[in-house]
């Protein structure tokens, strides 16, 4: 197996909020520390898993199921397995290694991004690094990735 590195430079089109969780009914919006200059901030950030979810799960499988007009004649939990990755609620003490040969030869997607059967994790092979805000306090990390970025840019 191949493996490939994509790095993306991307512009909001609209908002962007990511959550960490809730405090009451407020929305606490997901940060995390950055090493500046002046000291330890905090700054937004999407995680991995979200990326993944929004840029290949999400299209991915609805394009598959679109085109393959599977929408209407797979139960709902399937549905749900291809979506957003299932939800695990048994046991996982064995693993059913021809289970998983044959999802991947059907649903080659899903050797890239996994999921959880009811009693079963199937590892996907996508490691999706968190969306790092263009800003000041991340220049250096951001510098690192993908070369000095103009000063326009942040």
């Amino acid at each position: 197996m191949r493996c490939f590195t994509i790095k993306c430079l991307s512009t909001a089109l609209s908002p962007i909020t990511h959550m960490s969780g809730s405090k009451g009914n407020v929305g606490i919006i997901a940060r995390e520390a950055v090493t500046t200059d002046r000291g330890k901030v905090y700054v937004p950030f999407l995680s991995g898993n979200a990326l993944r979810h929004r840029l290949v799960r999400l299209p991915g499988m609805l394009w598959l199921a679109n085109e393959y007009q599977l929408r209407d004649r797979m139960p709902l939990a399937i549905f749900n397995f291809l979506l957003h990755g299932g939800n695990l609620k048994e046991s996982t003490a064995r693993e059913n290694t021809g289970r998983i040969r044959e999802m991947h030869r059907t649903w080659p997607l899903l050797r890239l991004l996994g999921g959880s059967l009811p009693d079963q994790i199937v590892a996907g092979s996508l490691d999706v690094w968190r969306g790092k805000l263009v800003c000041e306090e991340n220049r250096r990390h951001l510098s690192d990735v993908f070369g000095e970025l103009p000063a326009q840019r942040l």
